[in-house]
């Protein structure tokens, strides 16, 4: 943008800049079609830790943080079970087939 635009341009509202951050966030979703719920998982945790350290950097109260960290940790924790499921999983067919 160049400088008068700059000058002239109004500020998002909290519910345009919502709105903005849904339809986003669906579009990114919509376009990765057909790729695994680990991948989905990766993806949502990068999105939550954006969040937070946008909200850290801008001084806010470490308690309006706390729940997307809370979320971040059940991502967490969801993410490392599944691959740890799969890499079993994984392994089972290969003894399976070894046998």
């Amino acid at each position: 943008m160049d400088e008068t635009t700059d000058d002239t341009q109004q500020e998002m509202t909290a519910e345009e800049l919502q709105e903005l951050v849904v339809n986003t966030t669906t579009r990114i979703f919509d376009a990765l079609d057909g790729i695994s719920m680990v991948a989905h998982l990766s993806i949502a945790r990068n999105i939550v830790g954006i969040i937070v350290g946008d909200m850290v950097e801008r001084g806010y109260p470490q308690d309006a943080c706390q729940i997307l960290r809370q979320i971040d940790a059940e991502i967490r924790e969801t993410h490392d079970r599944i691959v740890a499921e799969h890499q079993q999983a994984e392994s089972d067919g290969q003894e399976e087939n070894a046998a």
